[in-house]
């Protein structure tokens, strides 16, 4: 008994930015995250995973929490078994659309016909912020498919390549 009081008492400390989680809200915990529901879903049984410890971007996680939210996220995937896909979003930092700075990614059961346009689930995962106080949700100003073009091969060569030398600055996309 005093074990379930103290998972109560540490749940109810937590936060996602400037959200204090409230136990009730608490779907599940692992040892370095926590799966949580009730946050304004965008369908039903949509959960916001995240680090139990406050960290704004995704490359500042320990490796142990990293590999503690990707349980997580799969744990939460669980829940829903009527699902019969799923929607895993995380969007790292402001410029990102990150309403809230500290990570979490969205965990969004799908089924067949759910939505009358299947992608209109990126907007609604946009939009989402847990609260009005977090302000107005981060616009992205993507091109349309049709005036995006092909990189060549050897362009995603050169980009792997940036990747495996880690820390080159990527130059500005040229034409995008």
């Amino acid at each position: 008994m005093r074990r379930l009081a103290t998972m109560a008492a540490a749940s109810h400390a937590l936060r996602l930015g400037p959200v204090a989680l409230r136990p009730a809200q608490i779907a599940l915990e692992t040892p370095l995250s926590v799966v949580v529901r009730d946050l304004r879903p965008v369908l039903p049984g949509h959960v916001v995973v995240a680090p139990k410890r406050p960290v704004e971007r995704y490359a500042d996680l320990t490796e142990e929490e990293g590999d503690d939210l990707a349980v997580a996220i799969r744990r939460a995937q669980q829940l829903t078994p009527a699902a019969d896909a799923f929607n895993v979003a995380l969007k790292d930092g402001t410029s990102a659309g990150q309403p809230v700075a500290h990570v979490h990614a969205h965990v969004v059961p799908r089924v067949k016909g759910d939505l009358a346009n299947n992608d209109e689930i990126y907007g609604l995962i946009d939009g989402w912020t847990p609260l009005d106080a977090c302000g107005a949700p981060v616009t992205l100003d993507v091109p349309d498919d049709a005036a995006r073009k092909p990189r060549s091969a050897e362009d995603m060569a050169a980009e792997a390549a940036r990747y495996r030398r880690r820390g080159e600055p990527f130059p500005e996309p040229a034409d995008v």
